[in-house]
């Protein structure tokens, strides 16, 4: 084999290298791209839209427990429409999460379970403002002051803002 033909052998195994490396190199950039598109595309959303929920969840105990101070019947009704619409916003925010935004049947588990949290304490809290109505502050005062479904709907949303950043974790 004469000098030229070594060089161009050289040369020729050289390229092809380059080229390996260069397809392995847009590879593993094609996988980092997909996974930085589900990032910005479900994991930052889901967090925002859980955070958000959780904003509302904390609003509607705020709105409560302001009710289980209030004596006056026009402002407890004020507050019982403001408890209503912190409500309807963190339900119309899950379902909004429902639609857009679940990843998997892990992630509609922990929804289906917060779902269930967050009718619990709704339903404490209708039962709360009823009793506030009807005069009977003490039994009110003892379902939201030491009642858990508040801390489990809390909880459950904490759950699935846990699950989301290990989804996020996963995509290394």
């Amino acid at each position: 084999m004469s000098i030229m033909q070594r060089l161009v052998f050289s040369l020729i195994v050289t390229v092809i290298t380059l080229l390996l490396i260069a397809g392995g190199g847009l590879l593993q950039l094609g996988q980092a791209q997909s996974r930085f598109d589900y990032a910005l595309d479900n994991t930052l959303p889901s967090m925002e839209l859980l955070e958000q929920s959780k904003a509302a969840l904390a609003e509607q105990r705020v709105v409560l427990h302001k009710a289980m101070m209030e004596k006056d019947p026009a402002k407890l009704a004020t507050l019982e429409q403001q408890l209503t619409q912190a409500g309807t916003a963190l339900d119309g925010l899950l379902s909004q999460y429902e639609k857009d935004l679940l990843s998997d049947e892990a992630d509609r588990q922990l929804l289906g379970d917060t779902r269930k949290a967050l009718a619990a304490y709704h339903e404490m809290t209708r039962q709360a403002v009823s009793q506030l109505k009807s005069g009977q502050l003490e039994l009110a005062m003892d379902a939201v002051v030491h009642g858990q479904q508040g801390n489990q709907a809390s909880a459950a949303l904490g759950k699935m803002i846990k699950y989301n950043v290990e989804l996020a974790h996963k995509l290394d």
